[in-house]
């Protein structure tokens, strides 16, 4: 991956890479001590610690990646991210950026569907050689999730 200038550049790329299925540049996305989450609107309004997936370091992004491409079965499918925006909560290096989004689910020979809603919160590492994800808390807005959650949000 190029050198990526800021966090927006960052989140717009995460996205694109899930989208095309290049998990190497998703990965690429993030730094090595990494956490990943996602949860519920649900689950934080009621202070509920459990979520639908958590990564602790980016070694367990990639067992994720190695689970889905060479393990699980699953309907092949794709996603179409749409984001909004993104905007920060604070004004700091340590400030969350918060980027709204869409994702649709593509199967082949079925319609695409409206597959989940919410946002990403995003805290990045600053370096000499780019901006990575530091954090990434992903809240979806509804519990409901049409099918299972097998691609990274």
């Amino acid at each position: 991956m190029d050198t990526l200038t800021g966090p927006a550049e960052v989140i717009q790329t995460s996205a694109i890479a899930l989208d095309k299925l290049d998990y190497d540049a998703w990965l690429a996305c993030f730094t090595e001590e990494c956490s990943y989450e996602i949860t519920t609107h649900q689950n934080e309004v009621n202070h509920w610690p459990c979520g639908l997936m958590h990564a602790f370091s980016k070694n367990q992004l990639r067992d994720r990646i190695a689970s889905i491409t060479t393990v699980n079965i699953y309907e092949p499918h794709r996603y179409r991210h749409i984001l909004s925006q993104s905007h920060q909560s604070k004004d700091s290096l340590n400030s969350i950026w918060i980027t709204g989004f869409s994702v649709y689910r593509i199967t082949l020979g079925k319609p695409t569907i409206l597959f989940v809603t919410g946002e990403y919160r995003d805290q990045f590492k600053f370096e000499h050689s780019g901006v990575t994800i530091l954090s990434r808390q992903i809240v979806l807005d509804n519990d409901q999730i049409d099918t299972l959650l097998a691609i990274p949000l």
